[in-house]
């Protein structure tokens, strides 16, 4: 690695494949190669097979292990959250003339102070990338809790010091306001689409699900207005839902006082899967499903399952709230209507994409809209101008 030009990648995310961060850095990570950049990551997961170095598609990789594998005593679990990074910062002050250039994912508020001094000791840039604002009552603690604390310190202040903000949304985007910021959502890991036929519509309507039911997505109304949009529709309906097994949705639905029992045949657990058998779903389901609160985290957010659902030719069933209310187009690459309105609205719609023809249209739209926004080519020249004014100019500049 040429120690002119290297950038360290580190922050809350498990490398190289267990989380949807780690596919998210790793994308940064190539527009960094496309402006002249090498990249190195210092994820914060457990060794992969106790190995702590070694090299993923070319990328020098050193697991800093610093998130809790185990149940902790009260006291250990505040120390561990507070102070969270120590592992990489003591990791980063041994390697520090190796680098001229650090990008933090969403780093908590502590260890963000830290790398920030670091980087005024030994001349390092230091660059953030943001990609979420949680919401208090979603935090340990709920609203006066240490968690919520440290979100608000990080947001509102610690993060105003940093010069350079990868972000994830419109939203963010106008909270850096002011500085050298540029939005860059969730990307394709290639420019090329590999478009698979679906299951005939006419035969019936699969639909998925993918992601946190009851946290950050809202599920249980489409749930409990299953068995109706079923007698209204001319094919039969079935929804996946990965994420969760069978009784962790019979808790949910419960908690909204459904009976499990009535919706049984209509839905399929699928529990935690491999990332690679959510993908393979989308490609085999007709729509998929994503409806979320008109709040904060989900104006500040991008959704990824979008960006798969949408490049698998998969259109989307949402409601309009942050980004994605400005990529889905009704009746062409989604279905865009309030949750409170699926039962009367979606069976019609459904019925109208049982034409073959016209479920075929969404299906394209929806890989178009995917390569249009999503695609590493489209922000690679506005990529070299940011990564200039925040790590300097490379040989190829």
């Amino acid at each position: 690695m040429s120690e002119a030009r290297s950038v360290l990648y580190t922050g809350a995310f498990r490398f190289p494949d267990q989380d949807a961060a780690a596919f998210r850095v790793f994308s940064i990570a190539q527009l960094c190669k496309a402006s002249g950049w090498n990249v190195a990551f210092a994820g914060w997961e457990c060794a992969p097979e106790g190995v702590a170095q070694y090299v993923y598609c070319g990328h020098d990789c050193f697991s800093q292990d610093e998130f809790r594998s185990g149940p902790m005593n009260p006291v250990r679990r505040v120390f561990g959250f507070l102070f969270r990074g120590h592992k990489t910062v003591r990791w980063i002050w041994k390697n520090r003339n190796k680098f001229s250039a650090i990008v933090a994912y969403n780093p908590p508020a502590l260890f963000a102070m830290i790398l920030l001094l670091m980087g005024k000791l030994f001349d390092i840039k230091v660059v953030l990338d943001s990609t979420e604002w949680y919401e208090s009552d979603h935090l340990p603690g709920g609203s006066y809790g240490l968690a919520s604390f440290e979100n608000w310190l990080r947001m509102n202040l610690v993060y105003k010091f940093f010069k350079h903000v990868i972000c994830i949304s419109s939203f963010l985007e106008k909270h850096f306001q002011g500085k050298n910021v540029i939005r860059i959502p969730p990307l394709l890991p290639s420019d090329k689409l590999v478009s698979s036929p679906k299951p005939n519509i006419r035969e019936g309507i699969s639909l998925i699900y993918a992601g946190e039911a009851g946290k950050k997505d809202l599920l249980a109304t489409l749930i409990a207005s299953l068995p109706s949009i079923q007698e209204k529709i001319c094919v039969r309906i079935q929804l996946h839902i990965v994420g969760m097994n069978w009784l962790e949705l019979s808790e949910l639905v419960c908690k909204h006082g459904l009976n499990p029992d009535l919706i049984s045949s209509f839905v399929v657990c699928h529990g935690r899967v491999p990332r690679a058998e959510v993908l393979e779903l989308y490609s085999v389901c007709h729509f998929s499903v994503l409806f979320r609160e008109l709040k904060r985290y989900a104006l500040a957010g991008f959704p990824t399952k979008a960006m798969e659902s949408l490049a698998n030719g998969c259109p989307i069933i949402t409601n309009a709230v942050g980004d994605l209310a400005k990529l889905a187009s009704n009746g062409v690459n989604a279905f865009v209507l309030e949750e409170s309105q699926l039962e009367r609205q979606l069976p019609a719609l459904l019925n109208q994409a049982v034409s073959e023809e016209r479920y075929a249209l969404m299906t394209v739209s929806a890989r178009n809209a995917a390569m249009n926004c999503f695609s590493p080519s489209v922000y690679e020249d506005r990529f070299l101008i940011f990564s200039e004014a925040a790590f300097g100019r490379t040989l190829k500049g």
